[in-house]
């Protein structure tokens, strides 16, 4: 039966390579056939409840604006549609820096930044 070794730090990973290294190069016979499955990892940034709290929010701050949009009660060039865009995208690219995921890093920040121009366009001027 395998046991689970949980390493917290980069340090603590470089020691227990050193170690593992020791094992596995010669004494390796002497542990009496003890596997160990290697588990890295990072301490969060965020607790997984957190994650899900801030993704979540963003979801719902862009299907906010969108269902607004399509009942009527906002029209595209309204600065609160923009504005829910804005943030709602903008948490979730945070998201999905944190968690290195490209695909949604690519699709999250361009809705963010295509958010951006009718925030600061001036009230009544047509868009171009």
């Amino acid at each position: 039966m395998a046991r689970a070794v949980s390493v917290r730090t980069r340090c603590d990973q470089e020691r227990f390579v050193e170690r593992l290294w020791f094992v596995v190069s010669g004494v390796s016979g002497a542990r009496g056939g003890v596997g160990y499955s290697l588990q890295f990892y990072e301490e969060p940034v965020l607790s997984q409840l957190a994650y899900q709290v801030v993704s979540l929010s963003g979801a719902v701050l862009v299907l906010i604006g969108y269902a607004a949009l399509q009942r009527g009660l906002l029209q595209r060039e309204d600065r609160w549609f923009s504005l829910l865009n804005f943030v709602g995208s903008a948490l979730l690219a945070w998201i999905a820096i944190l968690d290195r995921r490209w695909g949604f890093i690519l699709l999250e920040v361009v809705w963010a930044l295509l958010s951006i121009p009718p925030l600061v366009r001036r009230p009544g001027r047509p868009p171009t």
